[in-house]
């Protein structure tokens, strides 16, 4: 009886604290729900349980990701990996689809990226070998499952279309699985 007739007597007061209390909750929602999703589910992948990600080590502490470089001696001096891949996450991407900009999340990857876990696109192709070789030789993209249907519509006429990433035109060459 007594904690609702104080919370009547200073409504202010009252909604202060509803409101904190509801921001405190939704924001620890959410923090929880990215952490889950993001570090505690297993990649959607087959075998998943057989993928590492390895980091490379540096005088200061933390991890950091392997260098081109570092990468291409572990490919050709290892035979301790089934196969190897490398990704580089690029965030934001700022795109220019069609004239509409938009900032997007995305990841450099060496041709290997999509056999290593082992999914198929969609539509048209990932990346080949000949395309890794040389870089900037080819200006090739793959896309999301999810931004193929935002932007384009589904459209299978998708593959070789042109999408300008960070000021540089790219060719659309596949769309990734709906999982993926």
């Amino acid at each position: 009886r007594t904690a609702p007739r104080l919370l009547r007597q200073s409504p202010g007061l009252s909604t202060a604290a509803i409101v904190t209390l509801a921001l405190g909750i939704g924001a620890n929602t959410t923090i929880y729900s990215f952490a889950d999703a993001v570090m505690f589910r297993p990649l959607d992948v087959p075998h998943a349980d057989r993928i590492v990600h390895v980091y490379a080590r540096r005088d200061q502490p933390g991890t950091f990701p392997v260098s081109l470089a570092e990468y291409q001696a572990y490919r050709g001096r290892t035979a301790n990996f089934e196969a190897l891949a490398a990704h580089y996450p690029t965030a934001p991407l700022h795109a220019l689809i069609a004239g509409s900009p938009e900032a997007l999340t995305g990841a450099v990857t060496t041709a290997s990226y999509f056999d290593v876990v082992q999914v198929q696109p969609a539509i048209g192709r990932f990346y080949s070998a000949e395309e890794d070789r040389v870089r900037e030789r080819d200006a090739v993209a793959v896309i999301s499952y999810r931004l193929w249907q935002r932007r384009f519509g589904g459209e299978p006429g998708v593959v070789g279309t042109p999408i300008t990433l960070n000021g540089r035109v790219f060719t659309i060459i596949g769309v990734a699985p709906p999982r993926f």
